[in-house]
């Protein structure tokens, strides 16, 4: 059972670890990051993350 529970969380954070990531830079040149799009908001395109 705990194996189970254990690769379940892994697989779970694996999948969360990679999200889409926007820029926003508002009229007074203030930079904005979020998970979320906006509007204005550039998806940014980010390396592959490495892995052990």
């Amino acid at each position: 059972m705990r194996a189970f529970l254990f690769i379940g969380l892994t697989l779970f954070g694996a999948l969360t670890a990679r999200a889409d990531i926007y820029k926003q830079v508002d009229d007074y040149g203030r930079v904005t990051y979020s998970n979320l799009p906006s509007k204005g908001a550039k998806k940014m395109e980010l390396p592959e993350l490495s892995t052990v």
